[in-house]
This record gives structure tokens, sequence and C-alpha cells, in this order.
């Protein structure tokens, strides 16, 4: 199954890719194959012919529980993504990181999306944990 691996960097570019590259080795070694898409940079690309999403992304500053708005504009573009199985994952510290991940996870299944899996990742190591356990299920 092709899985994309789709993530915002907005406030902490470095470690947000770290981050995403981390989870996708982790998803590989469970057997899928993942393609990584910088949400950002790749705003028309269509997720139509993937299997499953992953989706990292970070909150607007450290005080907010706000997802930005870069993640609904992405997913509204990015075809047909509507029932499919994915994860949900929140890259970084912030103050109130349940109610982050519960408004991503909202704005998900908004478009259609199925959530399977969704985590506050604290680290890349983490991140491959994740991937590995999130890949098998």
């Amino acid at each position: 199954m092709l899985i994309a691996v789709v993530f915002f960097a907005e406030r902490s570019g470095s470690r947000m890719l770290e981050t995403a590259r981390a989870l996708a080795r982790g998803l590989e070694a469970s057997g899928a194959r993942t393609e990584l898409v910088d949400g950002l940079r790749e705003r028309g690309k269509r997720l139509s012919s993937h299997g499953s999403l992953a989706l990292c992304c970070e909150t607007r500053s450290f005080f907010s529980a706000r997802i930005p708005d870069t993640v609904s504009a992405f997913l509204a573009s990015a075809g047909a993504v509507g029932g499919k199985p994915s994860h949900a994952f929140l890259v970084g510290s912030c103050l109130r990181p349940r109610r982050a991940l519960s408004r991503l996870m909202a704005l998900m299944e908004g478009e259609g999306i199925f959530i399977r899996y969704s985590e506050a990742l604290s680290s890349p190591a983490r991140a491959e944990t994740v991937g590995r356990m999130a890949g098998t299920g």
C-alpha cells in the first residue's frame, strides 16, 4: 500500500522534516511504501492514488491549539481523500496537545477522512516507533 506522509513545516522546518522521514522509515519497516509530501511546497498535489495518509503538522504557536489554515487548504485541493484510512500526528510541543490533536482530527474528518490512529509525537525516534506500529494495523 502506498502511504502519503504529508507534513507542514511552518515553524520548525528541519525538525518536522526529520520527524516525517522517521515516520516514513517506520511505515516502510512495517511493509508499506511511502511518499513524503511537503504540504507547503506541493499545494496542488493529488493524493487520490494513495491508499492511506499520514498527516503531520504543528500548532501555530506554543500557546495556541490552532492548526494552520494551510492544512485545510491542502486537503481541500488534494483530490479524493474521503474514506481513506489515515493517521493524524501533531509534531512539536504546545501548551494543549490533546486539544490541538482533536482540532486536527476534526479538520481531517471534515474532509471525509477515516482516522485510524493519532498521537502527539515528541521526537523522531518516537515517530519511527509509531510508524512501525501504525503500519501494521
